[in-house]
C-alpha cells in the first residue's frame, strides 16, 4: 500500500473554501443542486452533485441531509438500524492512467465520533483499494489533509467514503487534486517555512528504536517495539530522509 500521512489543521472556518493548487480531480460544490437518493430502498434524503449512495448491499438504514451552519451547506450522513455492512458513498473519477501524486483535503466532524474509511477503490470485484486513509474527526469541524502517490491501474475506479458504525457523520468540504512532483515538493517547502528546527538528531525509526532511544525500564516489561511506515515518499531522497508531515 502506498505511504500516507495526515496533517491536522487546528484553525479553520466552515465557510472558507479549500484552496486548490493542483489539477482538480474532484471538488464538491455543496451549494449546488443536490440529488435525491433513489437507488436504495432503505436510503433517503439527498446528496451533493455526483455523489451516490453505495450501501444498498448492506443491512442498514441511511439518511442524507442537507444542513446549513453559518450560512454554509454541509452533508450529514446518519446510519441506523445497522445489522451488517456499513454506510457508503461513491463519487466517480477518471482511471489512474499513470503514476501520479495526489492531495486530499476534507472538512469533517462527527457528533458520535465515528471513524470513516476513504480512498480510491476499484468499482468491481475484488474491490481493492489503490489508496485508503482513515478519518477520525471529533465533535467539531476539522480540516484534514493527506498526500499520496498512486500507481496506474487498468480498471475503473471511484472515490469511496465508508462510515464505520451507527450514528452521524458530517462532511463540509471535499477536494481531491492531482499534483506534479514539483508542486508536491514546493508545498512541503512552504509548509516547513518558519517551523523550528528539530533539536534531536535521531528522529526517524525505519528499523525500530535507534541509538539514544529506549523504553522505560520501570514499566515496559512485555512491550514489543513495532515499526509502521507513516511517511510519504519524496523523489530524490533516500528512504531514511522521507518527509514526515
Amino acid at each position: 500500500m502506498p505511504s500516507k500521512a495526515a496533517v491536522f489543521l487546528s484553525a479553520l472556518f466552515l465557510v472558507a473554501p479549500l484552496a486548490g493548487y493542483g489539477q482538480t480531480v474532484i471538488r464538491t460544490d455543496f451549494s449546488a443542486q443536490w440529488v435525491r437518493v433513489t437507488n436504495n430502498a432503505r436510503g433517503s434524503g439527498e446528496l451533493p452533485p455526483n455523489w451516490t449512495d453505495n450501501s444498498n448491499w448492506a443491512n442498514l438504514t441511511v439518511r442524507y441531509q442537507r444542513l446549513e451552519e453559518e450560512g454554509a451547506p454541509f452533508l450529514r450522513m446518519t446510519v441506523s438500524e445497522l445489522e451488517t455492512g456499513w454506510g457508503q458513498l461513491r463519487h466517480s473519477m477518471p482511471r489512474v492512467a499513470e503514476t501520479a501524486y495526489y492531495r486530499l483535503r476534507v472538512r469533517a466532524r462527527s457528533g458520535d465520533e465515528l471513524t470513516a474509511s476513504a480512498g480510491v477503490r476499484r468499482n468491481a470485484t475484488p474491490y481493492n483499494y489503490l489508496w485508503q486513509v482513515s478519518l477520525a474527526p471529533v465533535n467539531r469541524w476539522q480540516e484534514l489533509t493527506w498526500y499520496t502517490r498512486m500507481s496506474p491501474a487498468d480498471y475503473d475506479v471511484g472515490f469511496y467514503i465508508a462510515i464505520n458504525g451507527a450514528g452521524s457523520f458530517d462532511l463540509g468540504a471535499f477536494l481531491l487534486e492531482e499534483m506534479s512532483e514539483q508542486q508536491l515538493l514546493d508545498e512541503f517547502t512552504r509548509n516547513a517555512e518558519g517551523l523550528p528546527k528539530n533539536l534531536l538528531r535521531n528522529t526517524r525509526f525505519p528499523l525500530g528504536l535507534p541509538a539514544g532511544w529506549m523504553l522505560d525500564r520501570d514499566s515496559s516489561d512485555g512491550d514489543v517495539v513495532q515499526s509502521f511506515n507513516m511517511y510519504i515518499f519524496v523523489p530524490g531522497h533516500s528512504p531514511g530522509k522521507n518527509c514526515l508531515l
